[in-house]
C-alpha cells in the first residue's frame, strides 16, 4: 500500500514561498538560490524525492526561516534521528 503523495510530499507551498519572497520566477532561479540542480529542485517537487536536512539547513542558512517553518510548509515527515 503506498502513502498518498500529498501527506508525505507537498513542496509546493515551501517552494512558492521562496519563490515569492525572493522574486525568483522559476523553479531554475530556485535551484540556483539554494544551490541545487533544477532536476533535483523537479524531483523534490514531482514526490520522486524528499527534502534532505542537507537541504533544510542550507534553507535555514540563506534565509534564516525557523526549520519547524521549514519542515511545517513542506509537510514532510522527517525522523529525528536524521537530524
Amino acid at each position: 500500500m503506498t502513502t498518498p503523495r500529498s501527506e508525505v510530499y507537498e513542496s509546493n507551498e515551501l517552494f512558492e514561498h521562496l519563490k515569492k519572497k525572493y522574486n525568483l520566477h522559476s523553479d531554475y532561479a530556485l535551484a540556483k538560490f539554494l544551490a541545487a540542480s533544477a532536476p533535483t529542485i523537479s524531483r523534490i517537487n514531482n514526490g520522486r524525492r524528499g527534502l534532505t536536512p542537507k537541504m533544510i539547513l542550507y534553507i535555514y542558512d540563506r534565509t534564516g526561516m525557523k526549520i519547524e517553518d521549514i519542515r511545517s510548509m513542506f509537510k514532510q515527515k522527517i525522523s529525528r534521528d536524521k537530524l
